[in-house]
């Protein structure tokens, strides 16, 4: 998952991350602290943003859109309680 493709302005956009949280994913150093950023940030959000997640994920990075929406409804679970980083 590439959160500097634009991703986390389109979650913005979509309302799921505030300037904050996205001012946070983007001050980790790299590129693999972000993605583990930004899964622990969304397993702390509703199940509506999480599929808004997948939604957005969708629109750009869709092979891993794909892998979530086969394994939904499991999956915001079992990435909170496994901490699986998508990558």
């Amino acid at each position: 998952m590439d959160p500097d493709s634009g991703l986390l302005s389109d979650l913005f956009t979509a309302e799921v991350l505030s300037p904050r949280e996205i001012a946070s994913i983007r001050s980790e150093r790299t590129w693999y602290d972000r993605n583990e950023y930004l899964i622990n940030v969304l397993t702390r959000k509703s199940e509506e943003d999480f599929m808004k997640f997948v939604e957005v994920l969708n629109k750009e990075q869709s092979h891993i859109a794909d892998i979530l929406q086969t394994s939904l409804p499991d999956v915001k679970k079992t990435v909170t309680t496994h901490g699986i980083y998508l990558i």
